[in-house]
């Protein structure tokens, strides 16, 4: 990991410990982290392979400059064990957002159709919002498609079934 992107986490970590009003585990804070870089629009390098022991390793190391403090632990229950729990320390403002590290070309990045017209958050908010909206435009046409088709099994069975009545001789009104 470069040391752009080791300082990036580092400085992501303090921003959200810094907002948070209740003690956090490093696991609970790892997934913040990334929620937010993916929300902020940052390369996946900034939240790829982010997890609960690499941020438990940051705020080891934010306590020892006395930017956090541990405030005990819980009982995790999907651990089956005490885990530490963390604060902003007393008197440590909020941190500003960081940057993202420069690893990844602007280039590389997905474009969006207003390119040049939005500023990166809003443009990686409507990618995501692209996507849920493609996702849920297919999810429409697969169930129409699955209601056609029933409506014409059912169609073809009342069919048969009215040949199959007049054949027999018993009068079917007609609809």
């Amino acid at each position: 990991m470069s040391d752009d992107l080791r300082e990036y986490r580092r400085e992501l970590a303090l921003y959200c410990i810094t907002r948070e009003t209740r003690p956090v585990s490093a696991a609970d804070l790892a997934e913040t982290m990334g929620t937010l870089a993916m929300r902020e629009g940052h390369p996946k390098a900034c939240f790829a392979r982010l997890d609960g022991v690499e941020v438990a390793g940051i705020l080891r190391a934010l306590r020892n400059t006395g930017h956090v403090r541990s405030a005990g632990a819980v009982h995790s229950s999907a651990q089956g064990r005490e885990v530490p729990v963390w604060l902003k320390a007393d008197g440590q403002e909020r941190s500003p957002m960081p940057l993202p590290p420069d690893d990844e070309p602007a280039a590389s990045r997905a474009p969006s159709p207003a390119a040049g017209a939005l500023d990166d958050r809003t443009e990686a908010m409507l990618a995501v919002g692209d996507m849920t909206a493609a996702f849920y435009a297919q999810q429409r046409a697969e169930r129409e498609a699955f209601e056609r088709e029933q409506l014409r099994k059912h169609m073809e069975f009342t069919a048969r079934a009215r040949d199959t009545l007049v054949r027999a001789g018993v009068e079917v009104p007609t609809a």
